[in-house]
């Protein structure tokens, strides 16, 4: 009983932890305070990522290309094909 308890705890410190900078109920100690802080940094840089290459992708329309395939029609004279 005591295990379930101790897991249950274990994924609210975590949930804590990655979804906001933790409410202070519960502190890590020892070796446990380097994996919080590891937590709480893939807690702030995985939405950061998602939200950088969403919105890189929004700006790259469909049918448009991209910057660099335009840039390589522009040096081979703008037959279509990327320059070697």
């Amino acid at each position: 009983m005591e295990e379930k308890i101790f897991g249950i705890i274990s994924i609210y410190f975590s949930g804590v932890t990655i979804l906001s900078v933790g409410y202070g109920d519960l502190v890590p100690v020892g070796k446990a305070r380097f994996f919080a802080l590891i937590q709480a940094a893939i807690g702030l840089l995985l939405p950061t990522a998602f939200f950088i290459r969403a919105l890189g992708e929004k700006e790259d329309s469909p049918g448009e290309g991209t910057k660099n395939e335009k840039e390589g029609e522009q040096s081979n004279g703008g037959d279509g094909e990327k320059g070697s």
